[in-house]
């Protein structure tokens, strides 16, 4: 897979830019039919275009939410009770009450190889990025 530009997606979002946020509006007004369709067909593009280890943006710039389940299962991977766990690697959100990685990239993003160490068992929010649809997962769209 040949190496991801990031430079050209970010001049061709910025290009696009007001045509993008006109369809949105549109959708907004007019809830077309088929929707969920379109949206499926333009991720299923977009990830032909896009490797995980290739670019691994989510993993240094972002950080999932936690559950107290996925942190007990993580922490007894490492031999770690789930309170060690969170006091090296987590925090809560004071707004929102969120458990968060206490910095970035993820504790679990190995640099050089550009993958999760953890990926068997990550957190939910990890295996369903992107999040495109919150509500209805892509794979139970029809083609």
């Amino acid at each position: 897979m040949k190496k991801l530009n990031y430079a050209y997606y970010v001049r061709r979002a910025h290009a696009k830019k007001k045509k993008l946020a006109a369809n949105l509006k549109k959708l907004i007004r007019k809830k077309p039919k088929g929707l969920l369709k379109e949206v499926k067909a333009a991720s299923d593009d977009a990830w032909k275009e896009i490797s995980c280890i290739e670019c691994g943006h989510c993993c240094r710039e972002m950080t999932p939410t936690w559950t107290k389940s996925e942190i007990k299962r993580v922490a007894e991977h490492f031999k770690m009770t789930a309170k060690q766990y969170y006091d090296k690697y987590l925090y809560t959100e004071d707004e929102t009450g969120d458990i968060m990685n206490a910095k970035t990239p993820c504790q679990h993003f190995d640099k050089k190889t550009r993958l999760c160490t953890i990926y068997e068992i990550r957190p939910k929010d990890c295996a369903e990025f992107p999040h495109f649809l919150i509500l209805v997962p892509l794979s139970s769209i029809p083609n």
